[in-house]
C-alpha cells in the first residue's frame, strides 16, 4: 500500500503544478489575445473600408447610450455569446464616454489602437492619427478620457471606433 500513497502524492503534486501553471497562463493570455485581435481587426477593417464609402462621421449626429461601461460589463458578465449579441444590439453605433488608464497603444498606418482599463476588463479605442496626434506621446498608466462609437460588446471587452479625446474629469470610470 506504500507505493499507492507515494503515487497519489505525486499525482496530487503534478495536479497542483498544472493548476498553478494554468492560472499564471490565464493572467498572460488575455493580453496576448487582445493584442492579436487589435492587429488583425485592423487588416479586415481596412479591406472593408476600401470596398465601401461610408458617410462622413461629422455628418452623423452623436447618439449616446445611457449606460456606462461598468454597467454594460456588469450586464453581460454572466451571459452567453448569443445573449450578449441580443443585449448589445441597441447599444451598437451609439456613443459612450470612457475615462481610465492606458494599458497599451498600437500605431498603424492611419490610426492608433488604445487599450484602457486597470484589470482584465478592457475597452479598446480606435483613434484617427490626424485627429489625435497626442496619443503617440502617451505611456502605460497615463489617464485618458475619450468618447467613441460602440462597435462590439463582449464579456470582458468593449470595442469603440471613431474615438475622440475629451476633457479629463476628477475620477476615472470604474470598469469593475
Amino acid at each position: 500500500m506504500g507505493w499507492i500513497q507515494i503515487a497519489s502524492w505525486q499525482l496530487l503534486e503534478y495536479l497542483l503544478i498544472f493548476l498553478v501553471g494554468a492560472l499564471s497562463l490565464y493572467a498572460v493570455v488575455p493580453q496576448r489575445v487582445l493584442n492579436w485581435f487589435m492587429n488583425h481587426r485592423d487588416q479586415a477593417e481596412s479591406h472593408q473600408q476600401a470596398e465601401s464609402h461610408p458617410q462622413a462621421e461629422s455628418d452623423e449626429p452623436k447618439i449616446y447610450t445611457v449606460r456606462t461601461a461598468a454597467e454594460i460589463f456588469s450586464a453581460v458578465e454572466n451571459l452567453t455569446g448569443i445573449e450578449i449579441e441580443k443585449f448589445a444590439q441597441p447599444h451598437l453605433g451609439k456613443w459612450i464616454r470612457i475615462q481610465s488608464v492606458v494599458k497599451n497603444i498600437h500605431g498603424h498606418k492611419n490610426h492608433f489602437n488604445v487599450m484602457m482599463g486597470e484589470s482584465f476588463i478592457t475597452v479598446l479605442l480606435r483613434f484617427a492619427k490626424e485627429k489625435s496626434p497626442s496619443i503617440e506621446t502617451m505611456t502605460k498608466g497615463d489617464r485618458l478620457a475619450a468618447e467613441g462609437k460602440i462597435r462590439r460588446i463582449q464579456n470582458t471587452v468593449i470595442d469603440l471606433d471613431c474615438c475622440e479625446i475629451v476633457e479629463l474629469q476628477d475620477e476615472d470610470d470604474s470598469l469593475r
